[in-house]
């Protein structure tokens, strides 16, 4: 019997192990980042007055992670970084994309470069893993990610992005098959068209340059402020977050937890944060009321 009971598990272990292999190999977590809202009412202005309330917010973070029980070392300063343009793409009225687990996000910098992205969600790491995302412009970055909101909602993100000609047109499902080819194993209808959501228009900031100690790693802060028009001062959204990353997917458990711990700390700042804030994806879906029916 006992012997019967060893081959059975042994050919279940075959069996399995076969599985995995037709099925491929999963791509590693090559980067892990921590998001939380924050009250756009608190960075209200431009130029230095901007640059002073970022600072007040990165002296009041430093402040927290140096404190117990997380008691790390905090370094550096959060300085401005860039300004562009965001915009994301999706089939009018039922968003299918969206609701499909994708996103498309297209960015324009200061200087009119253009920066589309093809990004799929799941809570499943390997439905996520085996999507194929790849772009086919030369200089594509494919990225696989866990994406980690507060309280804790962890999401693995698989995302590939790309420079795009001037001229290239995002209005139909075609366009982003010629982009990202095996985007057409979802099997959508490649004349369906595709317009910018919301009709909206987002001018972006960010700030960078803070970093925290989390223990075998280094966590990398960005501040990204969203504004509905060029010559508003005051954002219609913050986002604050912190990245780490190990293209061999080596995490320990402290860094984990110190992250972890981290973000808990953060969402516990009085004034600053904004717990119930919408994300960035989902409130620009929603800016327009009957985009998605």
């Amino acid at each position: 019997m006992r012997t019967t009971r060893k081959a059975a598990a042994l050919a279940l272990a075959l069996c399995v192990t076969a599985q995995v292999a037709l099925a491929g190999p999963q791509p590693e977590v090559e980067g892990r980042e921590y998001k939380l809202m924050l009250d756009p009412a608190q960075f209200s202005g431009s130029g230095s007055t901007l640059q002073t309330k970022v600072s007040n917010y990165w002296n009041a973070l430093r402040a927290v992670i140096q404190a117990a029980p997380l008691s790390r070392t905090p370094s550096g300063s959060m300085a401005f970084d860039q300004q562009r343009t965001v915009m994301f793409y999706d089939v009018p009225s039922t968003c299918e994309l969206n609701n499909s687990g994708y996103i498309l996000r297209e960015r324009v910098n200061a200087g009119g470069t253009r920066e589309l992205t093809l990004k799929y969600r799941s809570v499943d790491r390997y439905v996520a893993g085996a999507k194929n995302v790849a772009g086919n412009q030369a200089g594509a970055e494919t990225k696989f990610e866990d994406d980690i909101t507060a309280p804790f909602k962890a999401v693995f993100s698989h995302s590939s992005k790309q420079a795009i000609s001037a001229g290239k047109n995002i209005n139909l499902v075609q366009d982003i098959i010629d982009l990202y080819p095996g985007f057409s194993a979802e099997g959508f209808w490649n004349q369906l068209p595709l317009a910018k959501v919301g009709n909206l228009t987002v001018y972006e900031k960010t700030y960078k340059g803070g970093l925290v100690d989390l223990g075998s790693k280094n966590g990398e802060f960005s501040l990204t402020l969203w504004y509905t028009a060029s010559a508003s001062i005051t954002p219609t959204l913050v986002e604050v977050s912190f990245s780490y990353g190990d293209s061999d997917e080596q995490y320990t458990g402290k860094v984990a937890g110190n992250a972890k711990l981290l973000l808990e700390k953060m969402s516990a700042m009085p004034t600053w944060p904004q717990p119930n804030g919408a994300t960035k994806t989902a409130w620009a879906y929603a800016y327009q009321p009957g985009f998605c029916q």
